[in-house]
């Protein structure tokens, strides 16, 4: 038994219609950078389109979001995968979760690896 149980949470809201709205608005916001995750959210909210927490921490889970600095901006993998033809961004999308998780940080990015697991 592990000394310290994992808690393994796929969050429902990040799927792939989620993730691609985010996809979406960054084409039109590309070179803007915010304080943080909650100033992302009201942005996108701001334009319409819906965002939570769990999107925006499995967007930077998956390589979508870095830090810059002090400041969170979208990354190239971000502009790549807006670039992608919509009937193959679902298995691109899905690449990148699947290859999220590292043994290296075997606690970083969980939902990577229960999808691994599946």
């Amino acid at each position: 038994m592990a000394s310290n149980p994992l808690a393994i949470h796929v969050a429902p809201d990040s799927n792939p219609e989620n993730i691609r709205t985010l996809v979406r608005w960054y084409v039109r916001n590309a070179n803007r950078e915010f304080i943080n995750n909650k100033q992302l959210k009201q942005a996108i909210e701001s334009d319409g389109f819906a965002s939570n927490d769990f999107v925006l921490k499995t967007a930077g889970e998956m390589g979508l979001t870095v830090k810059s600095g002090s400041n969170v901006k979208f990354s190239d993998r971000t502009l790549q995968l807006s670039q992608i033809r919509e009937e193959a961004f679902n298995d691109l999308l899905h690449y990148v979760l699947y290859t999220g998780w590292s043994k290296e940080q075997p606690r970083h990015f969980l939902q990577s690896w229960a999808d691994r697991q599946c």
